[in-house]
């Protein structure tokens, strides 16, 4: 479906970019040698931790009418939310130079995930939800700020539905997202506008405004009405004046309307759209394919997820030989210890990660401790003990970056030696 934009004063809400800004304005108009990857060994083994039917009191009471029907019961936003909130998931990005941006988004199908275009614009690795699965864009508009993402395995969770009539002024809705750099939450309001003509965006699309509240992060996510289904999927918040002021209670939604043949046309026709390839470094081997990351998050703690996803960029841009990415992970002061990336890099030019997995991550604030096993393969040279698949027990002490928005490594601790595979 071909959407056309002009110019815009609105701000995106809620890729949580990360940098100084902590959002994204979008433009509408935006319209060595090679080795190759070992084989993946068998996974690691972690350990682990009638109502009475109703009868007639009396041969003479009339019985009841068959064709009667029980009234209704209004639908509420605890056992709607309780259902659906399953299936949001967090979307983080990795550049050529480190963390990219952060946004939300929602499943159609098992492997087919719906967000933003901006959320995954320029990015080199993409990895959804709390599993931190590797995911490849499949559908992407500028114009229409959307994107399909499809990942190898199943999600988990609830898959969403689109609405099946058009929205309704004043009817009640939920915006649902990962803003702030924070967990997931949701924000009732009502649909302000059915038919919304922001300036700037296109005159033949759909949107949706709400006066629920957006802000970073919340891109991509889905608005959805008391019965669970998709009316729109969020993606800007308003703003005023040439600075750019944003206005509480006024964002917008594509509506589903214009959203759900996108989608539809891509999910039966898949147009692939490839990541951004690093520049390639000289001396620096460069795989000759993929290779993909396995990883599992057995900890129950809110932050869990998000650690988990840093920690999967951080094996992610080592397996692509992307070492700038995985060094842009560290904190700075890890960077100074470690004394720049052209040493850090040193013995790992043949590592891969395998697998990771996220036994626990404890603390609070901005500091915590995630408990991990990382099975790792290299060439003899480069193993402990010459080893060519190791399992490593490292405890890493990660420092969240208020400004970016993300989880960053500050110091690695080995619990126990390397042991063979």
């Amino acid at each position: 479906m071909a959407i056309q934009s002009r110019s815009t004063l609105l701000v995106v809400a809620a890729a949580s970019a990360l940098a100084l800004s902590g959002c994204v304005t979008v433009n509408p108009n935006r319209g060595g040698d090679e080795q190759t990857p070992p084989a993946t060994t068998a996974p690691l083994q972690l350990d682990p931790t009638t109502p009475t039917e109703p009868t007639l009191e009396s041969p003479t009471q009339a019985p009841p009418q068959s064709a009667s029907v029980p009234p209704e019961v209004p639908a509420v936003w605890t056992d709607t939310l309780e259902q659906v909130s399953t299936g949001v998931v967090k979307i983080s990005t990795g550049t050529c130079d480190g963390p990219g941006l952060l946004g939300s988004g929602f499943p159609v199908s098992d492997t087919l995930i719906v967000t933003n275009a901006h959320v995954v614009a320029d990015a080199a690795a993409v990895t959804v939800g709390q599993a931190a699965a590797t995911a490849e864009i499949i559908g992407y508009s500028e114009e229409a700020d959307l994107a399909l993402l499809r990942v190898a395995e199943p999600v988990e969770g609830h898959i969403f539905s689109w609405a099946e009539e058009p929205p309704r002024l004043g009817q009640d809705v939920s915006v649902l997202g990962y803003p702030l750099r924070g967990g997931l939450t949701s924000v009732q309001g009502v649909v302000s506008s059915p038919n919304a003509r922001p300036e700037g965006f296109s005159d033949t699309a759909r949107y949706v405004q709400t006066d629920a509240a957006v802000n970073p992060g919340n891109s991509g996510g889905p608005l959805v009405t008391i019965d669970g289904d998709v009316l729109g999927v969020v993606f800007a918040k308003g703003v005023a004046g040439s600075a750019g002021t944003p206005v509480e209670g006024t964002a917008y939604a594509l509506s589903y309307q214009t959203a759900q043949s996108i989608i539809d046309d891509w999910a039966t026709a898949p147009q692939s759209v490839p990541l951004v390839e690093c520049p390639v470094v000289p001396g620096v081997p460069q795989p000759t394919g993929d290779v993909p990351l396995d990883v599992t998050v057995a900890s129950d703690h809110e932050s869990a997820a998000a650690v988990a996803q840093s920690l999967a960029l951080h094996g992610d841009a080592i397996n692509r030989s992307q070492y700038d990415a995985a060094f842009g992970l560290f904190t700075p002061s890890m960077q100074e210890q470690m004394e720049g990336v052209e040493v850090w890099r040193e013995g790992l030019l043949t590592t891969y990660w395998q697998e990771l997995a996220v036994l626990d991550v404890s603390g609070s604030g901005d500091t915590l401790t995630a408990r991990t096993l990382v099975r790792t393969t290299q060439d003899a040279a480069d193993g402990p003990d010459g080893q060519t698949c190791s399992i490593l027990a490292l405890d890493y002490t990660m420092v969240q970056d208020e400004q970016r928005g993300i989880w960053l490594i500050n110091e690695v601790q080995e619990r126990e030696d390397p042991r063979p595979c």
